[in-house]
């Protein structure tokens, strides 16, 4: 994928941090059209609003990656608004602070669900797809440093 004009992005956690750079980079330089998914729909008018006074293509996406049928159904959204999806960029991601004692099972669980089963239900999700449609793909998962390196009060966020 040397040349990205013209071809379709879809970026987890697209409305903040490395996500946002990244729909960014993508849409204003490398001329990419961009689905933005993201749990919070406040967060996704704030960065729409960005995008508006650009000349770019981005669309937003509300999605709760957590939940197989609702990814399942934002990749047909895309599809069909934008294209088929050659590039996946799985940047969405959550951690909690705080001494590893206080850690519940509900954190745990929540934590494993986003940066893990989110990451698996994209994978699931437009893998197949990206095949389906032969026009190339590329699947790019991100990480925390916090896998390695120790960060103080953040003992469950290191999963």
């Amino acid at each position: 994928m040397k040349d990205l004009a013209g071809k379709v992005a879809f970026i987890t956690g697209g409305v903040s941090g490395v996500a946002l750079g990244q729909a960014k980079v993508l849409a204003e330089e490398a001329g990419m059209t961009v689905a933005i998914a993201d749990i919070r729909k406040d967060a996704l008018d704030e960065a729409m609003a960005y995008f508006a006074s650009k000349d770019v293509t981005v669309h937003p996406v509300h999605l709760d990656l957590t939940g197989r049928a609702a990814y399942a159904a934002a990749a047909d959204e895309v599809e069909r608004v934008l294209g088929p999806v050659q590039l996946l960029l799985n940047t969405a991601g959550v951690s909690q602070f705080g001494p590893l004692k206080n850690a519940t099972y509900g954190d745990w669980d929540w934590q494993m669900s986003v940066n893990f089963g989110g990451l698996l239900n994209g994978v699931q999700t437009f893998m197949p797809r990206m095949i389906a449609h032969a026009q190339g793909g590329h699947i790019v998962n991100c990480a925390s440093m916090s896998a390695f390196v120790a960060l103080p009060h953040c003992g469950h966020g290191r999963i």
